[in-house]
């Protein structure tokens, strides 16, 4: 038998292999392609988001601590009365967000974020004698609308930075200087790098940032306070 035509059709099968080869991953490529584009318009498609989440009270437990000895308060002849902070506590700040996507920069939204701080004002005497023991609280309700800046924008992974203002309710048995227990006063709230990461349409995040409200120069009620927050989120 000739090998030339055998030469030939071992060549023309080798061809034909990889012809089928190049069409099957080209398929499977225009596939994958288009379940992409799929997959990124469904989430595109999702604009409304609904966070809980929950920051830290570090500027809470950095002004309201436990004393280390007590002030004196008053004093009649050899008898003294002493008045000292203990059992402080604080919850994180919590917080509910709604936001809706404008763009796929930028979105609108509001906030809701509330923190609670409880401590015990023990009076003694000079002999150690505990005569007193209140309990004091104030709590910190704010209302905030914000706006959020997405600089990454990605179907699994979005960084973002943002800024809300609006009004934070400062109540509780405790008195502040002008003698009020229950005080409106504006609230700024600063993100200054938020990270979102998830699947499908659930996602968890990372924030850092901070809440500030005061009345005035003399009246603080949060000076960044939340700096580090932590939540979960979704889209719909």
């Amino acid at each position: 038998m000739d090998e030339a035509p055998l030469g030939k059709m071992k060549q023309s099968h080798t061809t034909t292999s990889m012809k089928k080869i190049l069409l099957t991953l080209l398929i499977a490529f225009s596939a994958t392609l288009n379940l992409r584009a799929e997959s990124e318009f469904e989430y595109e498609a999702y604009r409304n988001e609904v966070r809980l989440t929950m920051g830290d009270p570090f500027f809470e437990s950095l002004i309201w601590h436990n004393d280390t000895h007590g002030d004196l308060h008053n004093q009649i002849d050899d008898f003294s009365i002493f008045l000292e902070r203990q059992r402080c506590a604080w919850t994180p700040h919590f917080a509910i967000e709604y936001d809706f996507r404008l763009y796929n920069w930028l979105s609108l939204g509001a906030q809701v974020d509330y923190q609670y701080t409880s401590w015990h004002v023990l009076g003694y005497n000079n002999q150690n004698m505990i005569l007193s023991d209140k309990r004091e609280n104030f709590y910190n309700l704010s209302f905030i609308p914000k706006a959020r800046f997405t600089y990454l924008f990605h179907e699994y992974i979005n960084l973002y930075s943002g800024i809300g203002v609006g009004i934070n309710i400062n109540g509780g048995s405790e008195v502040d200087l002008h003698g009020k227990n229950t005080v409106v006063a504006p609230v700024i709230d600063l993100t200054v790098l938020g990270i979102k990461a998830g699947y499908n349409r659930w996602y968890g995040l990372f924030e850092i940032g901070g809440l500030t409200s005061l009345k005035d120069d003399e009246t603080i009620y949060m000076l960044f306070s939340k700096l580090f927050t932590l939540g979960a989120g979704y889209v719909f």
